[in-house]
């Protein structure tokens, strides 16, 4: 087992914040990457690969076309393309890598990140109730 340092481990921290929110998305965007990124599926196909009701597949489908990571035909039933390349390939290569060898410590992670979500999101929630807003109109 592979002992991350702390500078990939905080690489891999920003980037799953960035861009994978949970663990059905690290499982799908897993799927793409067997195929070296070069396979396209519908939604009953990775529903099917991967377990997941396809509900929740389409769902994750969604958020992971809406932030880059996948790319969906226009076509109905749409056909899904892994997208991601560069640096962010790299990057969630070694994250399922990293998931595959060693899940408690990408579990940890995503755990970490979803707390820093909830938190970061209290904190605007509290300040926007503290916002000055101009009067209100009588009209």
């Amino acid at each position: 087992m592979n002992v991350l340092e702390d500078s990939e481990l905080e690489a891999l921290k920003k980037f799953l914040f960035e861009h994978v929110v949970d663990l059905e998305e690290l499982q799908i965007l897993a799927r793409f990457r067997q195929d070296a990124g070069t396979g396209a599926f519908t939604e009953e196909e990775v529903a099917s690969a991967t377990g997941l009701p396809v509900g929740t597949t389409r769902d994750t489908l969604l958020r992971l076309s809406a932030r880059g990571l996948l790319a969906p035909s226009a076509a109905e039933p749409a056909v899904y393309r892994y997208v991601l390349d560069g640096a962010g390939r790299e990057l969630l290569d070694r994250a399922l890598s990293e998931y595959q060898n060693n899940p408690l410590q990408m579990m940890g992670l995503m755990t970490s990140n979803a707390i820093e979500r909830v938190r970061t999101s209290a904190m605007r929630a509290f300040a926007d109730s503290f916002r000055i807003r101009g009067p209100k109109s009588n009209g």
